[in-house]
């Protein structure tokens, strides 16, 4: 299976990929660890955005949903304290 979460960098622009379309890119706990690292590498690679006002970050999707679902409790308990991180 590819990866889960691809990530793609381009002049100051980190882009993270849903990409579980077969299962309607549902999170896991491990798919949430991904995007918090991603994000954790974009805000310290200064060489990436010397200015850290020109960094951005978007989140996409690979088929029809964003995400339909979370797949455990315990996803859902590593999404809040993603949010409450980030």
């Amino acid at each position: 299976m590819p990866d889960a979460i691809q990530f793609e960098r381009e002049r100051g622009l980190l882009t993270l990929r849903l990409n579980r379309p077969e299962k309607k890119n549902a999170l896991t706990r491990a798919m949430l660890s991904q995007l918090a690292e991603g994000l954790r590498l974009a805000d310290s690679d200064p060489e990436e955005a010397p200015d850290r006002e020109q960094l951005r970050q978007v989140i996409e999707e690979e088929g029809a949903l964003f995400t339909q679902r979370l797949r455990s409790p315990e996803a859902m308990a590593a999404l809040s304290a993603f949010i409450s991180k980030h």
